[in-house]
Formats: structure tokens, C-alpha cells, sequence
């Protein structure tokens, strides 16, 4: 109903309405695949397993789309303190940034929405923007809600511990993104049964991941899997656990 009043109440249309999450994300990960084989085959050993790549750092991706289908400029957050010029180049489009860890903060959210979703969507179809997302920390900080204030930003956080069946990111983005970057992880090392993805190698598969995952068909599915586009809240009402 919220989000439905929020709407109504600042006359905001539907191409102005977006979704922004971030998904961690280990360089060097392959998921596990189940492979349905004879007997016979197995007992000669015609099946061989894959070697996990070497590189377990974290990567943080923040991704932001919008009901209409529009994708804005990716934001990845590497572990480190200083900037390679040839990331960008392999990039090509987005931004990279820097922590200790890897993983966003308060800095870095500010820095999102001022140098990402403000000048990306500033052309809006009316005087609002809707922007629904989690209730993490660095995302609604003092700064970024007083930002948001000014640049006529409505932010929607989503209820605690539900963003698995109500956030579109999350149950129609980043199990095919993560599935397409295992993949293209996969055949990055087809020749090589021992290698290591570094940042650069990461870019690269990346790039061709956002593509492949982050489809219309995909965005438009998750928008209706989340119970927002068309607005059905029983989709959503349905997967909670039924009451003694």
C-alpha cells in the first residue's frame, strides 16, 4: 500500500521508478553443476571435475534498473588503494571504485547516487524519482537521505530480511548475472586446468555477463516476481510461512 500511496501521492511515472542492490561476488568462483551421467561412465572416470580458480577476492557490484527496462552504468568496487588505468579501458562504460575490502560504505554510497543515479535519471517524466531499495546502512545514511531530499529522490526501503521475494534485483537479477559470470569464468579458463582470475580478467568477463543476464525479459520478470509491475502483493503474500 506504501508503495502504491507513494506513487499516487507524488505523481511519479512508471520509467522514473528504479531498483538499486548491490551483489557480492568472489572473482575466481565457479557454482557447482550437476551433470547426469551412466554408471559406466562414471566408473571409468569419463567425468572429470574442474579445478576452482585461485582467486577468491571480493568484488562488490552495484546495479540499478528501472521498471521500464532501463540499465544504468554499472559501479564495481574493487579491494585496493590505488586505480589502474587500464580497468576503465576494459570496462568501457560504468565506474570503478576502491575500498579496504571491497565492499561499499557510507562514502560510497553518497558517491553512487551523486555521481550515478542523479545525472542518469535527472531527465525524469516528472518531478520525482522513486527509488526502492534495501535498508543497509551505507544506502541511508544522514547524507544520502538529505541528497536525496534536495534532488527530489523518494527512497522506498523494502521491510527487513524480506529482499529475496520483494527486491526485482534479487529474485530476477543476480542468480542469472551470477549464473552468466560462472560461465564465462568456465570458458575464460577452458585450455588452462589451473588459473586465476585477476581484475582485469574480471572486467572482461563481466562486461559480456551484464549483456547476457541483465535482459528486458529478465528486468520485466523481475518487476513482476517482486509483486510491484503490474502491483500484485499476493505473489509476494504467498511465499510467506503460513501461521500455526
Amino acid at each position: 500500500d506504501l508503495y502504491k500511496e507513494t506513487i499516487a501521492k507524488y505523481n511519479i511515472a512508471l520509467s522514473d521508478i528504479y531498483n538499486m542492490d548491490e551483489k557480492g561476488i568472489l572473482m575466481g568462483l565457479i557454482y557447482k553443476t550437476k551433470v547426469i551421467v551412466s554408471i559406466l561412465e562414471a566408473r571409468k572416470g569419463a567425468v572429470k571435475g574442474r579445478i576452482q580458480p585461485g582467486n577468491r577476492e571480493f568484488v562488490t557490484l552495484i546495479e540499478c534498473i528501472s521498471i521500464n527496462g532501463r540499465v544504468l552504468s554499472p559501479w564495481v568496487i574493487f579491494k585496493g588503494k590505488q586505480q589502474n588505468s587500464e580497468w576503465m579501458e576494459v570496462l568501457k562504460e560504468g565506474h570503478i571504485a576502491l575500498s579496504d575490502n571491497g565492499w561499499t560504505d557510507n562514502e560510497l554510497g553518497i558517491r553512487w547516487l551523486k555521481d550515478c543515479f542523479e545525472p542518469e535519471t535527472q531527465n525524469t517524466a516528472g518531478k520525482y524519482r522513486l527509488l526502492i531499495m534495501d535498508g543497509h546502512s551505507s544506502h541511508i545514511s544522514t547524507e544520502a537521505l538529505k541528497f536525496c531530499i534536495t534532488s527530489n529522490i523518494i527512497v522506498l526501503c523494502l521491510p527487513s530480511h524480506s529482499t529475496h521475494i520483494t527486491q526485482p534485483l534479487d529474485v530476477g537479477i543476480f542468480r542469472p548475472l551470477a549464473m552468466a559470470y560462472s560461465k564465462g569464468v568456465i570458458e575464460k579458463g577452458e585450455y588452462s586446468p589451473i588459473y586465476s582470475v585477476d581484475k582485469l580478467q574480471f572486467l572482461e568477463i563481466y562486461q559480456h555477463t551484464r549483456k547476457a543476464a541483465i535482459t528486458d525479459s529478465n528486468i520485466a520478470s523481475a518487476w513482476k516476481k517482486a509483486g510491484l509491475q503490474p502491483f500484485n502483493p499476493d505473489i509476494v503474500l504467498q511465499q510467506l510461512p503460513k501461521l500455526s
